[in-house]
């Protein structure tokens, strides 16, 4: 693959405007993300807004721990929607920390003795392999560096690459957080949205392989947009066909599947 086919993003500048036990405060754009709880981590709510129209979407969250099990109930527009159970308090801005720690300390283990191989998915030279946390586009074939923010355009999808300094900010949210923070990126309040919900969602690994060995956030997403059924709250919303951060794929509705 010709590496000029690399093209710089000009994404959103993130500003953490608050980063505490009970709150997490993120401008990410023009979208503002509040998360709020009590300091019993049992209520919280989440607002989504637009500064410029105003738009804003409420979430909110009832968490109960049993023996190390966390039950959280997700409430929208006032009706429970969905039931999540982690091993983790989604609202502790250190669990993402701590996971992504003791993930990579596995993985430089590993580099010890890499192996890793390239191939090729959608177009693009991917990388996997002893070292390598999850499959990605291969940093050595193209001219994008760790610290910028780029994306690499393959047949049907965009391969996005979120520069270690942003990524490294997402990560240090508490986890619901960081969640609508990555969405963001993708779709303003309609994909914080969606994102609000990916540590419930993909459960107690996402934390975990949410960076690369790099430190950096990848995510794909398709070229062509259509109503997709989604497990989130409103549930069918005009959105790209493909989407997958990290090791997940959260929909495929064009049955790319995955790398």
């Amino acid at each position: 693959m010709d590496k000029s086919q690399v093209i710089m993003e000009d994404v959103p500048e993130i500003e953490v405007i608050e980063n505490t036990w009970t709150s997490n405060i993120i401008q990410i754009g023009d979208t503002l993300i509040s998360l709020k709880s009590n300091s019993q981590h049992t209520e919280a709510v989440m607002e989504i807004k637009d500064i410029n129209s105003n738009e804003r979407t409420i979430i909110n969250y009832e968490i109960s721990n049993i023996s190390g099990k966390y039950t959280t109930n997700v409430y929208y527009d006032g009706e429970l929607y969905n039931t999540y159970v982690t091993d983790y308090d989604p609202l502790d801005p250190e669990v993402t920390e701590k996971l992504l720690s003791t993930n990579t300390k596995n993985v430089f283990d590993e580099q010890a003795t890499p192996m890793s191989t390239s191939y090729s998915w959608d177009g693009v030279s991917f990388v996997k392999g002893s070292g390598i946390k999850y499959p990605h586009p291969d940093y050595d074939a193209y001219t994008g560096e760790v610290w910028q923010n780029f994306y690499i355009p393959g047949n049907e999808l965009k391969h996005h690459h979120i520069s270690d300094t942003k990524s490294n900010t997402i990560a240090n949210l508490a986890p619901i957080a960081a969640g609508a923070a990555i969405g963001a990126y993708m779709g303003q309040v309609a994909g914080a949205v969606l994102g609000a919900a990916l540590g419930l969602i993909l459960g107690n690994a996402v934390c975990s392989v949410l960076l690369d060995e790099e430190g950096c956030i990848w995510y794909w997403d398709s070229y062509q947009w259509n109503r997709i059924i989604i497990p989130v709250a409103p549930y069918i919303m005009n959105l790209p066909e493909y989407y997958r951060i990290s090791a997940y794929t959260l929909w495929d509705a064009a049955s790319i599947g995955n790398p």
